[in-house]
């Protein structure tokens, strides 16, 4: 409403007026109904009191002979009486005064009371003007007579109305009340408006009643007097008048408060802190501001207090501010923060407490702590007197609000009391000098290339923290890496021309703390003597630890002088190569000399030269199993002589610790070549070198000349022929170091278990005296087809005039997925191609039509339908039906031929035979048609029969995925995601299986790949990380075996050792691959003919067409079914001419 244009006014509106009837409308209906409620009470009682009154009246009369002597002595008592009566008379029925203004003064025991009483009402109403015990001790009225009513014990006073109208009276009472007054029952009765005003004597009360609409205070009191006005309602009758102690306003009080401050004072290097509990006690009054003054050169850091709203510092006079709010009124403690700086250590400090401004009285004490970091020197005070130290106040330090001075670890030196402003403190503080104690591990690996110094340090550090920790670095030692979790980092610095490291920590840090250091520098070789790197802290005051000297294979070490090193027994440690020596250091400064003998390494091989020829080309490869012993090494160098220049470029090397291989160019290295390592290698290490070359071989020779290993101490040498299926091979085996062996006898790890295939000829090459001559004849290879037509059948519907369409569908076996030609007759135009149920692409070369047929899933045939029309103006009786030219023979050919309605035919000839069932001049298979219905019918029948086949392919799809057979599941899913013989929803079940199915080996092919790539890569080395679960995976991996196939349940397994990011990233990428394959194949959908036999259906036939490219022809003639045969008719003619004849010749006999 509000977002609405002038709707601003009408919610204002609405709101007031619901205000209005709540709060104002209902309780002043409400007023007005007890109002008049009370004024027919009032008018109901005057009524009863006038008849009472006239009735009384009548008796008298009735009686007045009778009872004048009674009326006279009535008459006597009352008078003498002072108009006494009793309750039994018409004047029990009181009415309620208009207004009562009433005052009491309460003074030595007794209440003084004194009342204007104003009502409106008829002659004789009577009025309660005062009730028992209140004695009435003067009366003055207008209009009114004043009456005592007794009952008993008790009594009243009441007032008769005189007159009509409105009448006032005033009157003074007396009334005994107790010493203890803690309340008394007024003696008033009740009115419309009832003012009351009390004063009592004493000062320090309050009044308070049930009866009271309203009560204020009275203005212009004595402070010995306590009082109150009071406005009474209707039910004002003998209330009660409560008397309470007056409750202490504090806000109007000025405030008083005495204070109590504690005051610890921690020093430390650089500076000093203070923490300062003030404990508050309010004696008079609210604290809202308070103001302390600071000791010289400390500044306030914190303030904290459950009520404080701000605090102010002033550094120039050194006060402090502190407000709060709400007020305080019971006691509180403060607590307040300070700091000074106070130099570097050792250095002197003048402390004093903490003083609060304004306060009544003040005293308090002061603490002087110190912790691991500083200690106390001289200590002089002033104005303060030492007690214990366990009289402090601890309530400081465990206080809710100082949370830093738990955490501080501190010992508190001295205690002090002090009065008033207190007095000073004089102390020197000295530094605490830390102490460093270093438990190490230094692990000392000597290579051929370089050595290693990694270093466990475990530090504790007591006393006093440290913010840093250096070391002296050895000269030739480079720092790599420094590690710890209170590290921050580390710097390098030079001091007087020595190398210093320094580790600078996260802050102060004590206790036990763990460091990881490594460096490394340049091996010494091999050297005699050798002084072993020493690292050790600066800052340590006692070091102790062990040292591992570890050698790599080819390394020996001895030891030669030692000092405070104990030899220790290395094989109780675990996890250390042959020769490691294990030491342990007794002091920091421990000295030891080793001396370094390097060994030479000694190599052995086994070489499989696998050598495949095909035509125009040789292929060489060379897997070497390399066996390093005693030292390491860094490349090999291998002679291939048989590697021309022109195809050196050609060769590569592959291997898990291969980095590659270089041509040597230097004297007399003619086929020299380097093979590369990425490090240093020692035990066995696998390698492979490929390389080819090009050209005729001279005279068919193929000459093969084994390779030579350079610093080979021993080898054994294997030669593998391979060759392509139209070679044959055969070799000279009688050359002196050839010898042939059986394939079996290779070693298998020599062999590729990507190729499982046997090589034609195998030799053990011993030393050989010249190259294996291997002579190469080559067999053309017989013509053979590859596809050809078991059966077909074609369907042809034409017109007289010449346009025809003709449908065929064939049978087609084959051996592997192959090119169809098609050659259409002339003007004839292709209508659709399909080849299992799936349109083909076609191109067209010339005026051939090419396609490729591939075979069913579950057979080695295919299904091929083509439809083609011919269109002609001419209008004949003689047709010429001729078929496509193929290249490929045909068999069990059948044709059915559709003649038009009402024609028949004459005559044919042709390549193909007309079956008995149609016969020249006969009816032939007539069919008729019987409307668009029987159309339907056919088609739906057909449409049935693809659908059956579609649904077997897809159960078969489903099947072959489930055993793993992925080629047949792909292509069978590929082709029921296009065919018609399903519908929208199987078709799209198929599109979603066969994308899941190529994204599952896209993710397949790329983990084979990841996995071929690990173990190419893979070094027995400590330093590689091995992936266990990955190795078995490639272990059962197909892929890696040359299968392709795999069964889904097996997809986790062949994914083991990949992490979940890596699975993710996977998936993506063959998701990305798999997309883009499906964005680039084509759409392509045909046009589905549906032809239909109507008519004369003449069935050709023919067994065998061998050669394809002649084309099937059928010549037919046809006429019109109701023509008239004239010889017929000249018989006719005869047969009736005659009987003519014969009659006239008959009559005229007669005649």
């Amino acid at each position: 409403l509000l977002s609405q244009h002038g709707g601003a006014i009408l919610f204002f509106l609405i709101l007031s007026l619901i205000i209005y009837v709540w709060f104002i409308h209902w309780p002043l209906v409400n007023w007005f109904k007890n109002l008049i409620s009370r004024f027919m009470e009032w008018k109901d009682a005057a009524a009863k009191a006038k008849a009472i009154k006239k009735k009384v009246t009548k008796k008298k009369v009735a009686s007045e002979g009778t009872l004048s002597g009674l009326i006279a002595v009535s008459t006597f008592l009352a008078i003498s009486s002072h108009s006494e009566i009793t309750f039994a008379e018409h004047h029990n029925d009181t009415m309620s005064a208009n207004q009562i203004v009433q005052k009491i003064d309460i003074n030595n025991g007794r209440l003084y009371g004194s009342l204007k009483l104003s009502a409106k009402g008829i002659t004789d109403d009577t009025i309660v003007l005062l009730n028992a015990p209140a004695i009435l001790t003067s009366f003055e009225g207008n209009g009114v007579r004043l009456s005592k009513q007794t009952h008993g014990d008790t009594f009243r006073y009441v007032i008769i109305l005189e007159r009509n109208g409105f009448v006032e009276c005033e009157c003074k009472y007396e009334l005994a009340v107790k010493d203890n007054l803690s309340e008394f029952q007024l003696p008033t009765s009740s009115s419309a408006v009832h003012d009351l005003e009390i004063r009592y004597d004493q000062s320090g009360w309050e009044f308070n009643s049930t009866a009271s609409v309203r009560t204020i205070g009275i203005e212009n009191l004595k402070e010995t007097e306590s009082g109150v006005q009071m406005t009474l309602g209707l039910e004002g009758s003998g209330a009660i008048i409560k008397l309470s102690p007056l409750t202490r306003d504090t806000s109007v009080e000025s405030a008083e408060f005495n204070a109590e401050v504690s005051n610890l004072f921690l020093p430390g290097p650089g500076l000093v802190d203070g923490y300062h509990q003030v404990t508050v006690r309010p004696s008079r009054g609210e604290i809202r501001l308070m103001q302390f003054k600071i000791p010289q050169g400390f500044t306030v850091s914190g303030v904290k207090s459950q009520n404080i709203n701000s605090w102010r510092f002033d550094p120039d006079n050194l006060s402090l501010k502190v407000e709060f709010s709400p007020s305080e009124k019971k006691q509180f403690n403060l607590d307040i923060s300070t700091q000074m700086d106070s130099g570097a250590l050792p250095s002197q400090i003048t402390l004093s407490p903490i003083s609060v401004n304004n306060a009544k009285r003040q005293f308090g004490m002061l603490g002087i702590g110190f912790g691991q970091d500083s200690q106390p020197g001289n200590i002089t005070v002033n104005q303060m007197s030492k007690v214990n130290t366990d009289d402090f106040d601890l309530s400081l330090v465990n206080s809710n609000n100082n949370e830093e001075v738990k955490k501080r670890s501190f010992v508190l030196h001295q205690a002090y009391r002090y009065q008033g402003q207190g007095g000073a403190l004089t102390a020197s503080v000295l530094p605490v000098s830390p102490e460093v104690r270093v438990q190490s591990n230094q692990t000392l690996s000597i290579g051929s290339e370089r050595i290693v110094l990694a270093l466990d340090l475990n530090v504790n550090i007591t006393r006093t923290g440290l913010f840093k920790l250096s070391f002296i670095i050895p000269e030739g030692l480079e720092i790599e890496s420094a590690s710890g979790p209170s590290l921050s980092h580390w710097t390098e610095s030079t001091d007087n021309e020595i190398r210093v490291i320094t580790l600078h920590l996260n802050g102060r840090t004590l206790g036990s703390q763990g460091f990881s250091i490594s460096v490394a520098g340049a091996t010494p070789g091999s050297i005699t003597d050798w002084k072993v790197p020493r690292i050790s802290l600066r800052e340590a005051t006692r070091e102790n630890g062990q040292l591992l000297i570890v050698p790599e294979q080819g390394i020996r070490i001895q030891t030669l002088n030692r000092n405070h090193v104990q030899p220790k027994d290395a094989r109780s440690i675990s996890g250390n190569r042959p020769g490691t020596l294990a030491f342990g250091l007794l002091q920091s400064d421990w000295d030891l000399s080793i001396g370094i003998e390097s060994l030479e390494p000694w190599v052995t091989s086994q070489v499989l030269h696998e050598v495949t020829l095909r035509e125009g080309i040789t292929k060489t490869r060379l897997t070497i199993d390399y066996r390093v012993e005693n030292a390491a090494v860094k490349s090999f160098k291998i002679r291939l002589p048989d590697v021309e220049k022109e195809f050196e470029k050609t060769v590569r090397a592959s291997g898990s610790a291969v980095a590659d291989i270089v041509k040597v160019e230097r004297n007399n290295s003619e086929g020299l070549w380097e093979i590369q390592f990425k490090r240093r290698i020692l035990g066995n290490s696998k390698v492979e070198i490929n390389y080819q070359k090009t050209g005729d071989r001279e005279n068919n020779l193929e000459k093969i000349t084994t390779a030579k290993l350079e610093n080979v101490g021993q080898s054994s040498y294997w030669v593998a022929v391979r060759m392509s299926g139209h070679f044959e091979l055969t070799a000279n085996g009688a050359d002196r170091g050839w010898n042939q062996i059986d394939w079996s006898s290779v070693p298998r790890k020599l062999l590729d278990p990507r190729d499982r295939s046997v090589a034609a000829l195998t030799y053990r090459a011993v030393e050989p005296d010249q190259p294996l001559s291997v002579k190469v004849q080559r067999h053309a290879v017989a013509e053979s087809l590859n596809l050809r037509v078991s059966s077909g059948a074609f369907k042809t519907i034409f017109s007289t005039n010449g346009t025809s369409i003709t449908e065929s569908e064939m049978q087609i076996e084959l051996v592997e997925k192959s090119t169809m030609r098609v050659q259409l007759p002339e003007k004839a135009e292709l209508v659709n191609t399909f080849v299992n149920g799936q349109s083909a692409a076609i191109v067209k070369e010339k005026d051939s039509y090419l396609f490729y047929v591939y075979p069913k899933e579950d057979s080695a045939s295919a299904t091929v339908s083509l439809v083609w029309f011919m269109n002609s103006d001419k209008v004949s009786k003689k047709f010429t039906l001729e078929g496509p030219k193929l290249n490929v023979p045909l068999q069990n050919i059948q044709w059915k031929v559709v003649l038009p309605a009402g024609y028949e035919l004459i005559d044919e000839e042709g390549t193909l035979d007309l079956l008995e069932g149609s016969s020249i001049y006969g009816q032939g298979n007539r069919i008729s048609l019987k409307g668009i219905s029987s159309y339907r019918d056919t088609y739906s029948a057909k449409n049935s029969a693809r659908a059956n086949d579609a649904s077997i392919d897809f159960q078969n799809a489903n099947k072959w995925k489930e055993q793993g057979d992925q080629a047949k599941a792909r292509s069978a899913f590929q082709r029921l995601s296009k065919i018609k013989g399903l519908d929208e929803a199987a078709n799209e079940d198929a599109r979603v299986q066969l994308r899941k199915l190529q994204t599952e080996q896209a993710v397949v092919g790329l983990n084979t790949r990841r996995q071929r790539f690990y173990l190419d890569n893979r070094v027995e080395d400590p330093v590689f990380n091995k992936n266990e679960l990955l190795e078995q995976a490639a272990d059962v991996n197909p892929l890696l075996q040359g299968d392709i196939n795999y069964k889904p349940d097996q997809v986790d397994d062949l994914l083991q050792g990949n992490t979940k990011e890596e699975n993710d990233a996977l998936q993506k990428i063959a998701s990305r691959i798999v997309g883009q394959q499906i964005a680039a194949e084509p759409a392509l959908q045909a046009l589905d003919v549906t032809l239909l036999e109507q008519g004369n259906v003449l069935t050709f036939k023919r067994s065998v067409q061998v050669d394809g490219d002649d084309p099937l022809e059928i010549t037919l003639s046809i006429t019109k079914e109701n023509r008239v045969n004239w010889i017929y008719s000249i018989i006719l003619l005869l047969i009736i001419a005659l009987s003519a004849k014969f009659y006239r010749a008959h009559k005229f006999v007669k005649s």
